[in-house]
């Protein structure tokens, strides 16, 4: 296991990917390596790193993959960051503060970003809109407020949002219908009030056959009791939406709502060519 901390004269090194995670490296992020210009790929994940995101790594113009997971780095996400080529960032546990930078709506290849599980608050930027080639977006585990954004309906191609454990509120907006692709939506653990927006029956179609489903999992609004799991051999995608709020309440019973009794019916009843129609909100 490596230990040490990162050499600045790494900067001159003609590397495109490097990788060193999971090991006992300690130290901050050299500002020097703002000045390799090949990289396309940086793991630092699982190590011991603290300090800040150096700024003037926003000229590194190659740079696609940002992996910083899993060490103890802090102070606010550089609004410098407008790298175009960036696809994928992923700074979750950490101990970031401050809020979602508004310039980041620059990234417009990113594909995927988690910043889970730190420190970050304000409001949730209604430009993350702009984020067209967004497919995973966790922000889970933090102290965001305010409300959730319509114009976050232009993420067409995400297929994971997780929002969990913050302090967002309000209603649930009707224009994430068009949210058609999502594949997994966590709203638990939240402030959001109002009712089920009739208009969310559109998001997606039938669950597959329980025979190919890998595993079912339902989340109860009370949270002294435990999810039910369904598990199976097959592996294919699960449609999940989870609203596991005291506060969200089901105004009328829409088509893709099936209230608990008859839930744990059909769990008991059905075999594996069994299916159900639609998302399971209870």
């Amino acid at each position: 296991m490596l230990s040490g901390t990162l050499p600045p004269e790494w900067a001159s090194i003609n590397l495109e990917l490097l990788n060193l995670g999971s090991n006992s490296i300690t130290g901050t992020l050299p500002p020097e390596w703002s000045q390799m210009q090949s990289l396309q790929s940086l793991t630092l994940s699982s190590n011991q790193l603290t300090g800040t995101l150096p700024a003037v790594w926003s000229i590194m113009s190659t740079l696609q993959e940002v992996s910083l997971d899993f060490n103890m780095l802090s102070g606010t996400l550089p609004p410098e960051w407008e790298l175009i080529s960036l696809t994928v960032v992923t700074l979750l546990s950490n101990n970031f503060s401050g809020t979602l930078p508004t310039a980041w709506k620059a990234l417009v290849n990113l594909n995927t970003m988690q910043i889970s599980n730190n420190r970050l608050n304000g409001t949730l930027p209604r430009e993350c809109s702009s984020l067209s080639r967004i497919s995973t977006l966790d922000l889970s585990k933090n102290s965001f407020v305010g409300t959730l954004h319509s114009s976050w309906s232009n993420m067409s191609l995400v297929q994971s949002l997780v929002l969990s454990s913050n302090q967002l509120s309000g209603s649930l907006p009707p224009e994430w219908a068009a949210l058609t692709q999502l594949g997994r939506l966590d709203l638990s653990n939240n402030q959001f009030n109002g009712t089920l927006p009739k208009q969310w029956e559109e998001m997606g179609g039938a669950i597959p056959p329980f025979s190919s489903i890998p595993q079912l999992s339902l989340i109860l609004r009370e949270p002294h009791r435990k999810a039910t799991r369904l598990a199976h051999e097959q592996l294919l995608d699960l449609l999940k939406l989870i609203c596991a709020q005291r506060r969200l309440r089901n105004g009328t019973c829409h088509r893709f709502c099936v209230c608990v009794t008859f839930l744990f019916f059909l769990l008991s009843t059905c075999h594996d060519d069994c299916f159900l129609l639609g998302l399971l909100c209870v």
